[in-house]
């Protein structure tokens, strides 16, 4: 057994060090012409908070314009109006009674303009 030579025939085979799974070559693949663009902007104010993370929990109607109050998660307070920016994309389109309509539009890369609203709504007590 000393005398035998074994000997790798790599004809027919795959390459034992060549990866199984190999890199996407982003140069090649073309971008999705409908993925959504984030803008390179700096936000402050209501823009550093998303919707999502807002409860309504106080409107007052104005003579000269309505007031929504809200609240982040850790109970601090803030006034939106209507026009004001809140989030990435997201701007105050509309203020009633019982609800606060925040218009979102983002840009696709194909220039494409997509909208979306969330509407706020005053939880009543016992609500979750």
């Amino acid at each position: 057994m000393e005398n035998e030579r074994y000997e790798y025939k790599a004809e027919g085979r795959s390459d034992p060090f060549k990866p199984f799974v190999t890199p996407k070559s982003t140069s090649s693949a073309l971008p999705d012409p409908n993925e959504i663009v984030e803008e390179k902007t700096e936000y402050s104010g209501m823009q550093l908070f998303e919707p999502g993370q807002l409860a309504l929990v106080g409107i007052m109607m104005t003579s000269s314009e309505p007031i929504a109050m809200v609240e982040d998660q850790t109970k601090k307070g803030y006034m939106l109006k209507i026009g004001e920016l809140v989030g990435k994309r997201g701007v105050v389109t509309s203020i009633d009674e019982h609800q606060v309509v925040i218009t979102e539009t983002a840009r696709t890369r194909s220039g494409q303009e997509m909208k979306s609203t969330v509407i706020m709504k005053m939880k009543h007590e016992g609500d979750k």
